[in-house]
């Protein structure tokens, strides 16, 4: 999420640690973010608040008489409350419904005064028309600012930064072709057979690092005239998951080919749905790429029918017009050549090995913000180099996990424990010493 925060959105978030800090507070609140939004004067929320009387030194004084000054200084990194996080995830819905493909500080402002928290009672408290005056003078700047060089300016930004982080650039603003995507994205022109049987992705929004040996081949795949089915194999761990995860972040910007006209919608298709042959629901529908994950569950949940019936549906699937990926292990792709070697030719493999030490470390940084943010914690750089060793040696002990997924869990479950023993900011540091050798059985 916080690769699509513009400049100054970005800006807000570094005011607010810096006055959290200031004010000796061991966390963020969304007072906090209150006071960044007022700080960076560049924005329309700063612009919105000045002209409804607030300012930055009045909510300081507001904050202190609510919550007085800290007793010690915080060190390190400073996370945000619920609150905070609140008011974040608000904004990005946000953003999503004004139709932009980018989190400005009047997303942030909008997703304030959504919450009910310190920052929007204070702004109560404050402006004569309460909250309402506040998002009425935000929506009337925004209207005015709609379309303007600067704002064009702001979304180019934007997108180049994402894309330079490894995403693919993101749309512009204010298009009925990006609002239409959106409304696809929440399920208004899926089928309405379909709308139940799409199973919800686990954080879409999760950073990816690109392996370019193979995005490459997959989006090839997914791109052809016929036969346009990937097959994604790999052991547990290997990442199989996140280069879908991947394929999900790029074709609903760009498309299945840089170039060409419209977005393309990933779904996700639940078990249940295969049992009711969905491939003559969603064949006319060539925007969307259907995602079946999991080939070696969908053997055990088709037993009753045996490979013929699950071939039978993922050959609906399959012939249709309509990409399809699918994703399971070397065995489960095995099986399906043995019993259906006429469906596996229609699936490009793409095989997903284990990632190697230095592919692993460089995904560990990418997560690990997202492991501090989740668990309140700060991960060291340490830990994570000790959770690689860790998990090609559990890897090679059991086979179950590979890298970097043995490496991600072992850091998940030693930032968990480390969370629920710590008792006062600042976050607690999660050392080498923390991880676990041998998974913990309950």
């Amino acid at each position: 999420m916080f690769e699509r925060f513009t400049h100054s959105a970005r800006r807000v978030l570094v005011l607010a640690q810096e006055e959290a800090r200031l004010l000796r507070h061991p966390v963020i609140d969304s007072a906090h973010l209150l006071l960044g939004l007022l700080a960076e004067s560049e924005g329309i929320a700063a612009l919105a608040l000045g002209r409804c009387g607030v300012t930055r030194d009045a909510v300081r004084r507001q904050v202190l008489e609510i919550d007085g000054p800290g007793s010690t200084d915080p060190t390190g990194h400073i996370p945000f409350t619920v609150g905070a996080k609140t008011v974040l995830t608000y904004a990005f819905e946000d953003s999503l419904t004004r139709g932009v493909a980018y989190i400005s500080t009047e997303s942030l402002l909008l997703g304030l005064l959504r919450e009910d928290c310190a920052g929007s009672r204070i702004l109560d408290a404050t402006v004569p028309g309460g909250v309402d005056q506040v998002r009425g003078e935000t929506m009337a700047l925004i209207r005015q600012r709609a379309g303007t060089p600067e704002e064009a300016q702001e979304a180019m930004s934007t997108s180049m930064t994402h894309a330079r982080s490894g995403g693919a650039p993101l749309p512009p603003r204010s298009s009925a072709r990006l609002r239409g995507f959106l409304r696809r994205r929440d399920g208004e022109s899926v089928p309405e057979e379909l709308r139940g049987l799409i199973r919800t992705p686990r954080r879409p929004d999760d950073p990816v690092v690109p392996r370019p040996e193979l995005t490459g081949p997959l989006l090839a795949a997914l791109g052809r005239r016929e036969r346009n089915n990937a097959l994604v194999i790999g052991p547990s761990g290997a990442g199989k998951s996140a280069l879908v995860r991947w394929a999900r972040q790029t074709v609903e910007v760009r498309g299945l080919r840089p170039g060409t006209a419209g977005h393309a919608t990933l779904i996700e298709l639940r078990p249940s749905a295969l049992r009711l042959g969905p491939g003559r629901l969603i064949q006319p529908h060539r925007h969307l790429v259907v995602v079946v994950e999991d080939l070696d569950a969908l053997f055990a949940a088709f037993a009753a029918v045996g490979v013929a019936g699950l071939a039978a549906t993922l050959s609906e699937l399959a012939d249709s017009d309509t990409p399809l990926i699918l994703t399971g292990t070397a065995d489960a792709n095995a099986r399906l050549a043995e019993e259906a070697p006429a469906l596996a030719e229609r699936f490009t493999l793409i095989p997903v090995p284990a990632a190697d030490a230095v592919l692993s470390a460089e995904i560990l940084r990418v997560l690990r913000p997202e492991l501090d943010r989740h668990h309140g914690v700060a991960i060291a750089d340490e830990t994570l180099a000790a959770a690689i060793e860790l998990g090609g040696l559990r890897a090679a002990a059991d086979g179950a996990r590979v890298l970097p997924g043995a490496a991600v869990d072992l850091l998940d479950e030693a930032a968990a424990r480390v969370a629920l023993t710590a008792t006062v900011p600042p976050a607690p540091a999660v050392r080498p010493e923390d991880l676990r050798a041998e998974p913990e059985v309950s």
